[in-house]
């Protein structure tokens, strides 16, 4: 495929429309916790938001690469990029996390205990997520082959 300006922008916005619309996903689990300081209706907004991203990531990469073996394939592998970073920060020790969050954020002790309610609680429902985003990439991937 000949390199095109527009092809290269359209396949920029579309990475980032689509890890946009994954990202936005993951806020609802902090947002299930912390529900009776949410505005109601804010939990389908940020829904609705995600979707909206991910299907307009998808419609800007078919149309940049006008392949559905191409599209497959580049949604599967930005899919599997926050699964992994996941990963790779389910080996990162809480401590060392925290530290780094306490020596650029002022009166950190104040929000650690919601920090620390949340990791108790939504760090396996993330687990969740994560093997979401891990089965979802290897599927698209698996099928970009198929095409």
């Amino acid at each position: 495929m000949k390199f095109s300006l527009k092809n290269f922008i359209l396949t920029v916005l579309a990475h980032s429309a689509y890890l946009s619309g994954l990202a936005l996903i993951i806020p609802l689990s902090i947002i299930i916790v912390f529900s009776k300081f949410v505005v109601a209706g804010s939990v389908l907004k940020l829904l609705t938001t995600a979707v909206l991203l991910i299907c307009a990531g998808a419609a800007m990469m078919y149309f940049a690469t006008r392949s559905e073996s191409r599209t497959l394939r580049s949604l599967g592998i930005t899919t599997l990029i926050p699964a992994l970073l996941s990963v790779l920060l389910m080996f990162v020790n809480q401590q060392l996390v925290f530290a780094t969050i306490s020596f650029y954020v002022r009166d950190f002790q104040k929000v650690e205990p919601f920090i620390q309610r949340y990791l108790e609680q939504r760090v396996p429902h993330s687990l969740f997520l994560t093997v979401g985003y891990l089965i979802v990439g290897i599927i698209l991937i698996y099928l970009s082959k198929r095409k």
